[in-house]
């Protein structure tokens, strides 16, 4: 199993990039909160698999590319797409709070995110 493909991170952030460069400025206001989360949320679990676990995110695309274990790739995007949303400034509505809040519930029902992230959760 290939945990990379289950995270939620890589397929939220392609379609905010998408709708950005597209101008489909509507679509891009609705994934705005959720692109705040994962990229907030992201960066924690970055931090924490390295300084705490010692055992950094690798970057899936930069490992099939060149065999290099990194997370620099993925710090760097992340990043990158908190700088995108503060250039934006989208205005967040109520719906969007809503969407983003039942898409994350949903995922972290769905998915076991202690094995995807491999991360320890508290017990």
């Amino acid at each position: 199993m290939v945990r990379e493909l289950y995270m939620l991170s890589p397929y939220v952030s392609f379609l905010y990039l998408l709708f950005s460069f597209l101008g489909l400025y509507e679509f891009r206001e609705i994934l705005t909160p959720l692109t705040w989360i994962i990229s907030i949320v992201g960066i924690c679990i970055i931090a924490y698999r390295r300084f705490v676990l010692k055992y950094p995110v690798k970057s899936y695309f930069t490992y099939l590319l060149t065999g290099v274990k990194t997370d620099i790739p993925v710090l760097l995007f992340k990043i990158g797409l908190i700088l995108l949303l503060i250039k934006h400034n989208d205005k967040i509505t109520q719906c969007s709070i809503y969407l983003s809040l039942i898409v994350v519930a949903l995922y972290c029902t769905v998915v076991n995110v202690s094995n995807i992230y491999q991360i320890q959760l508290p017990k």
